[in-house]
């Protein structure tokens, strides 16, 4: 079933988030596409992410992480969270406000939401992290970017509307 399941998986176009914490002192963030909301009232989102991650980890133990929402010229943020076995060290990639935060925010990210983890379940080798969300950052200048997507196994930008 796995190769069937990974190929019918393929098809299924999603934007693509960056998951952050802070690592001795220094961000870091792990590339997924397995992101939504959970609810409004109160604001929740899910992440869904490998167990044995240290973005996972980190997020568990402290209770905090970020999830920085792509623009479509941030390929290489992306490429830099999804390399598999590297160290994902978001040194120069990210911005402060000035307040203390809780996760470290992707400069150039649509948006960035910092959240309290509140729940999480086991499913095979993944953790479902949802979090409340406490804190919502919008780029400094309004922006006409657009989401990075990812698509039959490479990125894409959205296309016209229909």
């Amino acid at each position: 079933m796995s190769k069937p399941f990974r190929e019918a998986m393929r098809t299924l176009a999603s934007g693509l988030v960056v998951v952050t914490t802070w690592v001795d002192g220094r961000p870091w963030g792990l590339t997924i596409s397995s992101c939504c909301s959970v609810s409004a009232e109160p604001a929740q989102l899910l992440v869904s992410l490998r167990t044995a991650t240290v973005s996972c980890q980190q997020a568990l133990l402290t209770q905090r992480f970020g999830v920085s929402l792509l623009a479509e010229g941030q390929r290489d943020v992306a490429e830099r969270g999804a390399l598999p076995g590297a160290p994902k060290f978001l040194d120069g990639l990210v911005c402060t406000d000035g307040e203390h935060e809780h996760s470290p925010r992707v400069r150039g990210a649509l948006h960035h939401l910092e959240c309290r983890a509140t729940a999480h379940v086991e499913a095979a080798d993944h953790t479902i992290v949802i979090g409340t969300v406490e804190r919502c950052v919008a780029p400094p200048a309004p922006q006409e970017s657009r989401p990075l997507l990812y698509f039959d196994r490479a990125f894409h930008a959205l296309g016209a509307g229909v």
